[in-house]
C-alpha cells in the first residue's frame, strides 16, 4: 500500500489542449496493450488469456516471442507459440516488456518536425534503460526487468514537449545532457511546468503502474521521498551514466563519485557498494555503448520499425 503521495503538477491548459489535438493520439499507447495490463495486474491472470490479447498486436507479440527466445531466457528451444513464451518469460516480465514495447512504439511514430531530436532523445532512453540494466546485475541488485522500463520512459516528458511545442521545446532543451537544475529552469520559463512533472502526468493519463510514474517524476530527485525509492534511485543512477556517453561517448573520464543516486540507493540496500559501483562504472558505460551500437544497426536495417 502506498505510503507517501507525491503531487504531481497539471500541465498548463495551453499543452493539455495541444496534447487533445491530433498529436495527442499519436502518444496513446494501443489499445491492445492497455486491454494486456489490465489483463496482467489480475492475481489470477492466465497465459492463454493474456496470450490472446497480445496477438491482436502484431509488433507486441514479436517483441513477447524475441524476448523469450532471446539468451536471457532461452532454454535450448525455441518458441513459436505466445501461450509458451508469456509462460516462458512469467506475467510480471511480461507486464514490463508490454509497457517497454508499446512505448517504444509509441515514440518513434511521434511526427517531430525535426527527426533528429526524436532519434537523439530515444538514443538517450534506450542508454538510460541499458545502463539500468547492467547496474542492475552487476550490483545484484534484483530488479526484474522494470529498472529496464523505468530508464526507457523516464524522459518522456521531453519527448512531449518537443512534439507538440517545437518551437519553445528548441529554446528550453538545448541538447547538452548536462543536467539537472538549468535545464529545469529553463523549462519552467517556457512551459511553467518542467519534463518530469509533464512526463509522470502524462503515464498517470495512460494508467502505467505507480512505480513508473514516480521514477519519471524523481529521476532528478532522487533523495525524495516515494513508495518506490530503489526503483527510482536506479533510473537516476543510470541517467547519469547515459548523460556521459551522450557528452562524451567514452568511459575513460567518468567519475563515479559523481553518481549521487548511487549513495542514495547503497543507504536503500543497506549494504555498502560505492567501492563495487567504482569497479564496474567502467564496465557499465562500455556495455551501454555497445548496446547503442547494435540498437543502431538494428534499426537502420529493419526502418520503418513502427507504423501509425
Amino acid at each position: 500500500m502506498d505510503s507517501t503521495h507525491l503531487q504531481i503538477e497539471t500541465p498548463p491548459e495551453r499543452l493539455r489542449l495541444l496534447l487533445d489535438g491530433r498529436r495527442g493520439e499519436t502518444l496513446k499507447l494501443p489499445a491492445a496493450a492497455c486491454e494486456a495490463l489490465e489483463i496482467a495486474e489480475d492475481p489470477e491472470c492466465r497465459p492463454e488469456q493474456l496470450a490472446c490479447v497480445i496477438s491482436h498486436d502484431p509488433m507486441l507479440a514479436a517483441d513477447t516471442l524475441a524476448i523469450a527466445n532471446s539468451a536471457a531466457f532461452a532454454q535450448g528451444r525455441t518458441l513459436a507459440s505466445l501461450h509458451q513464451a508469456i509462460v516462458r518469460i512469467g506475467i510480471r516480465q511480461c507486464k514490463n516488456l508490454i509497457i517497454a514495447s508499446s512505448s517504444a512504439g509509441m515514440m518513434k511514430r511521434l511526427p517531430l518536425e525535426q527527426v533528429w531530436v526524436r532519434d537523439l532523445l530515444l538514443q538517450h532512453s534506450f542508454a538510460t534503460a541499458s545502463a539500468a540494466g547492467h547496474l542492475n546485475q552487476l550490483l545484484g541488485l534484483r530488479f526484474e526487468g522494470e529498472e529496464f522500463t523505468a530508464g526507457l520512459l523516464h524522459d518522456l516528458g521531453r519527448l512531449i514537449f518537443a512534439l507538440v511545442d517545437p518551437k519553445n521545446f528548441e529554446e528550453a532543451d538545448l541538447l547538452d545532457f548536462i543536467e539537472p537544475g538549468q535545464l529545469l529552469e529553463r523549462e519552467r520559463q517556457f512551459f511553467r511546468t518542467d519534463h518530469c512533472h509533464m512526463g509522470a502526468w502524462f503515464a498517470q493519463q495512460q494508467k502505467l503502474p505507480r512505480a513508473l510514474v514516480e521514477s519519471i517524476l524523481l529521476h532528478h530527485n532522487p533523495s525524495a521521498a516515494c513508495n518506490h525509492h530503489r526503483l527510482v534511485a536506479i533510473t537516476a543512477a543510470a541517467d547519469h551514466i547515459a548523460n556521459h556517453i551522450q557528452r562524451f561517448n567514452e568511459a575513460v573520464s567518468y567519475e563515479p563519485e559523481g553518481n549521487v543516486a548511487i549513495k542514495v540507493l547503497e543507504k536503500l540496500e543497506g549494504r555498502p557498494f560505492t567501492e563495487s559501483f567504482d569497479n564496474v562504472a567502467h564496465e557499465v558505460i562500455t556495455k551501454t555503448q555497445a548496446d547503442l551500437e547494435m540498437s543502431c544497426r538494428h534499426q537502420c536495417s529493419s526502418e520503418p520499425e513502427y507504423h501509425s
